[in-house]
């Protein structure tokens, strides 16, 4: 595995140096090419592959002695790594898989199960890289606690939680980082430091500058369904048909993402488990996946260890939810999701992958 990566890198790095590395020291151009050689032998991951040059663009100002670690990109280098990760596609993250993992990197001190597990830097790219290795396809980076009756945080502080995480991350790994964001600035900066995504919970409704920004960026969006506000959305929550209902919610955010410039093709779908919903609703939700199919668009599911499930199983410590996860995320899959955001990576990419294998055998459901 190493000797072919290495191979690929100097065809790659050969053919990519007279365009990108004029200029740059020799040390330098050395630190980035073994960097990136490190990266690929941890992170490689033969379905999404980002060009050499990115690699160089970001070690040239983030240089492993850590001189420049506080020094901001030149406009052009900032727009070249920008530019190189945002020409990603929807389609091209799937890259013909029918479902792949978001792994959760919350880098708060108050996020429901993992509130301030990794809130240092050291901490959060570590996860991020044991998320990679588990079989994360995207990682999902928040600098804001959503969980019911939280409060929000200002645009600096999310931006001094998330930006240098996102930024070591898109210069390291060879997958797509998403930001969880609802405010338009942080979206714009997380994208200029290098993520690939925008998850809003909101569904753009909580910044209108948000569908300009990703329609900008032409970068793949996920629109989530949420009954009122974190602070409130758990305030006896009601419907009057909730399948119905969201459904609706889903055609009006399209409607106003494409209105904005938002390629449909880069829109996923969120009806947002524990978002503004009882246990009941949270259940409709997960056994009726599969009448949002007609939207046409990706369905992904957070259930990762929320409370519905803990009520479920008599289970206060979010802890010790992992079982009921599995179980919600295998029926989901079978119901029709192919995006499943999760804490436990490794956990639910065995289950994931053994339920697919038994639903495309025809013995156990509609895939």
């Amino acid at each position: 595995m190493g000797i072919f990566c290495c191979g690929r890198l100097q065809r790659r790095w050969a053919a990519s140096s007279e365009q990108k590395v004029q200029g740059v020291p020799q040390r330098v151009r050395l630190r980035a090419f073994y960097s990136c050689v490190l990266a690929h032998r941890l992170f490689a991951r033969p379905r999404y592959e980002l060009p050499i040059e990115i690699g160089l663009s970001y070690f040239r100002y983030n240089s492993l002695n850590g001189k420049n670690r506080n020094r901001k990109p030149e406009p052009e280098t900032r727009k070249h790594i920008t530019c190189a990760l945002n020409q990603i596609s929807l389609s091209q993250i799937f890259a013909g898989r029918s479902w792949l993992i978001m792994g959760i990197l919350n880098v708060t001190p108050d996020s429901f199960h993992d509130g301030g597990r990794f809130r240092s830097f050291d901490a959060a790219v570590e996860w991020a890289g044991a998320m990679a290795r588990a079989g994360a396809a995207i990682i999902d980076v928040g600098g804001e606690s959503t969980r019911p009756w939280s409060e929000p945080v200002g645009v600096d502080e999310e931006l001094e939680r998330v930006i240098p995480v996102i930024e070591a991350l898109a210069g390291s790994f060879n997958l797509p980082v998403s930001v969880d964001t609802s405010k338009a600035e942080v979206a714009r900066r997380a994208l200029d430091a290098g993520a690939a995504m925008i998850n809003d919970v909101t569904a753009f409704r909580g910044d209108p500058a948000m569908a300009a920004v990703a329609a900008e960026a032409g970068c793949p969006v996920c629109l989530m369904h949420m009954l009122g506000k974190p602070r409130t959305m758990q305030d006896n929550p009601s419907y009057r048909e909730v399948i119905g209902d969201i459904a609706d919610f889903f055609r009006r955010r399209i409607d106003f993402a494409l209105s904005h410039g938002v390629r449909r093709e880069n829109i996923i779908l969120d009806p947002g488990i524990g978002f503004g919903k009882t246990v009941e609703h949270n259940l409709a939700v997960i056994s009726r996946l599969d009448e949002f199919a007609s939207l046409g668009r990706p369905l992904m599911v957070g259930a990762s260890r929320k409370r519905f499930i803990g009520t479920i199983a008599a289970e206060e410590d979010t802890g010790r939810r992992l079982p009921g996860t599995i179980s919600a995320n295998v029926l989901a899959l079978r119901n029709g999701a192919s995006v499943f955001r999760v804490h436990d990576v490794a956990e639910n990419f065995q289950a994931l992958k053994v339920a697919a294998a038994i639903l495309k055998s025809g013995r156990g459901g509609r895939r």
